[in-house]
């Protein structure tokens, strides 16, 4: 069987919790059929995590026009494919998955084929897009669209229970999966022989992310304006060293790459050996919307994790537990002084089990053999 996943970003080489989440749903489905990545936005020079199973393939969308030229979010998005659908006439499938923002496109290769449409990673975008400033006139129409695209799907894979919950109510229940994201333990685990050696005896404090994106340019102002000068205030910033690495490129205005107070380290091929040789992850993320995968992933390495409230929100209450929540800088230093008298004291320790996958919870394949049973 052959299973189109229309999306707008390149997930191979994996760098981000997006790529991660979306090679688990291929590793789901690899049992009943063979997975084809489609996507709009080519990322040349990107680095990261590929797969040994020569069974995924990765393949762009060519464009029609040249957004590119006119703005990088349309050249995502392909507008014309609102209408045109010869860039993807090529396209043979007996199951279609896709996001939000790729329904558009993803329709036209499920008329062709007679295929359902699975949608996958359900998290109430237009939150997403209110909870990081754009305006009404942009949220409003997403939210509309959002519950179109919902109700034709076949069916949906929600990422947290709040995601699962919030669709169930909005749609036929039966046709929504939660299906949480779990770190590769192939990958995220506390294998210390695989570690990155930050060369120093201070507490290693890392943070981590796309550092394009609206949330993570946010938690790093925080970092750079409010956390170092209290660390600096309180006389705990010698004995700290924060470690900032991530795909895309930071808000010039920042000069990461000139900050004495940061080792800015750019983009890595693969998070694990970072996140292993830290001795907490920071998480000060206001945005509520979604999952933040890296809370997961360090948790998979048994690293402590120190993270905003909003940060944690859609994540399993035992997962919970395992976090230190923080509001403020002050509560974050408080957390950070903490784990250094731990560590010159030599008592400091991981927080080891402190996450497991999760157990008898739906699969992409569960989504996918309902949609085809629908069909038929």
């Amino acid at each position: 069987m052959q299973i189109a996943y229309v999306g707008v970003f390149q997930h191979l080489p994996a760098n981000s919790g997006n790529d991660w989440y979306s090679l688990q749903l291929v590793d789901d489905l690899k049992d009943i059929g063979r997975v084809t990545l489609f996507y709009t936005q080519q990322e040349n020079g990107k680095s990261g995590h590929s797969p040994s199973d020569p069974s995924v393939e990765q393949r762009l969308l060519p464009p029609t026009f040249k957004w590119r030229r006119v703005s990088s979010r349309l050249d995502q998005l392909r507008p014309e494919m609102l209408v045109d659908g010869s860039a993807a006439k090529h396209i043979e499938a007996d199951l279609v998955l896709a996001r939000l923002y790729s329904y558009h496109i993803a329709r036209h290769v499920a008329k062709n084929n007679n295929a359902p449409i699975v949608i996958v990673m359900q998290n109430i975008e237009w939150q997403y897009l209110k909870n990081v400033g754009y305006s009404p006139l942009i949220y409003a129409p997403a939210r509309l669209y959002e519950s179109f695209v919902r109700k034709k799907a076949a069916a949906v894979t929600a990422l947290s229970p709040k995601d699962y919950a919030y669709a169930t109510k909005r749609t036929a229940a039966e046709k929504v999966f939660y299906v949480p994201y779990c770190p590769n333990d192939n990958v995220f685990n506390a294998d210390m022989s695989s570690c990155y050696d930050y060369e120093t005896d201070k507490l290693n404090v890392v943070f981590y992310g796309s550092l394009d994106r609206t949330h993570n340019a946010k938690a790093l102002e925080f970092i750079k304006r409010d956390l170092i000068p209290i660390m600096k205030q309180r006389g705990l910033f010698h004995l700290i060293k924060i470690h900032v690495f991530g795909s895309g490129a930071p808000p010039p205005s920042l000069d990461l790459e000139n900050d004495s107070d940061i080792n800015f380290l750019g983009s890595v091929e693969s998070p694990a050996p970072y996140i292993r040789g830290a001795d907490v992850v920071i998480v000060p993320v206001r945005n509520s919307s979604g999952v933040k995968v890296r809370v997961l992933e360090a948790l998979s390495c048994n690293k402590r994790i120190i993270a905003f409230p909003e940060a944690t929100f859609g994540l399993e209450t035992e997962v919970i537990k395992s976090v230190t929540i923080a509001n403020t800088a002050e509560a974050f230093a408080i957390a950070l002084n903490s784990l250094v008298v731990l560590k010159r004291a030599h008592t400091y320790t991981a927080k080891t089990g402190a996450y497991n996958a999760l157990k008898n919870v739906a699969t992409a394949s569960d989504a996918a053999l309902y949609a085809l049973g629908k069909r038929r």
